[in-house]
């Protein structure tokens, strides 16, 4: 069994996969990650040979997660990173350091769930990200935009006279402040996404498969008229895609140094009688 874990700013979402499946899931609140709390959340669990991890959250959550990965079932998890290229995909952006690798990761997920065709992907977290995967698996980037929870806090904190607290609601017409505020949010992300992915459609210039993946996208789903597939587990998908690259490489690099240990061996011997 392999343990697949994605650290958000939010939320930490993992995963057990067996056979290439994933069997169980599970989801913790990544602001307040502890020993305990990890004890708890992934104690169903049995001992993994392996632990796979995509992390954006805080340096502090990151060190938590390896520390208790390392004491409970001794594993040195394997941290992916962004790259330039692993087999069968290329990353166009400009500024790889600056790219977040769940956006990444969630892009050769795409692919395994989506075996045609040009992506768009939305990611709908903390912040909402709406990405572009080639149908010959180009990453090329896309759009960040503001999260729900992140635009209500930002209007709230920067004006004195609006006093609201963060919920979900269906009801676009208003209220109360609270409902007005919740409302806007609610409907302006919806719009705000469908022109996104309609102008991303336009650029692009062929219709792409969409899939929608995040702890919010149900609430997009809800208000948006989006030809969309729900994927929730999109990254688990990618780190699973990119262990089996991993083993696939080293493999091949095995392979090849028993094959080159192999011709020394048998490399005949110059001169004698």
């Amino acid at each position: 069994m392999r343990l697949l874990i994605d650290i958000g700013n939010t939320r930490l979402k993992w995963g057990c996969e067996i056979n290439g499946r994933i069997e169980q899931t599970g989801v913790l609140d990544s602001t307040r990650l502890s020993r305990s709390v990890l004890d708890k959340g992934l104690s169903s669990i049995a001992k993994p040979k392996s632990a796979w991890v995509s992390s954006v959250g805080s340096p502090s959550s990151h060190k938590v997660l390896l520390e208790w990965l390392l004491q409970r079932y001794q594993l040195n998890a394997q941290v992916v990173k962004v790259r330039q290229a692993v087999t069968g995909f290329s990353n166009a952006y400009a500024d790889l350091d600056a790219l977040g690798v769940d956006r990444w990761v969630a892009a050769i997920g795409a692919r395994e769930c989506a075996q045609v065709k040009d992506i768009i992907i939305i990611d709908v977290g903390t912040a909402i990200t709406i990405d572009y995967l080639t149908a010959d698996n180009v990453f090329q980037g896309g759009v960040i935009y503001p999260g729900y929870r992140l635009m209500h806090d930002s209007l709230v904190g920067g004006t004195s006279g609006i006093k609201s607290e963060f919920f979900e609601t269906d009801q676009i017409i208003g209220k109360t402040t609270s409902d007005c505020v919740n409302s806007g949010i609610a409907f302006g992300v919806a719009g705000a996404v469908e022109r996104i992915v309609l102008e991303m459609q336009g650029s692009i210039g062929a219709e792409a498969q969409i899939l929608l993946t995040g702890g919010g996208a149900q609430a997009l789903a809800n208000k948006a008229t989006l030809d969309a597939r729900y994927e929730p587990n999109l990254v688990l998908h990618g780190l699973i895609a990119i262990a089996a690259l991993h083993a696939n490489e080293s493999a091949g690099a095995s392979q090849s140094r028993s094959q080159q240990n192999a011709k020394h061996k048998a490399r005949p011997i110059k001169g004698g009688s």
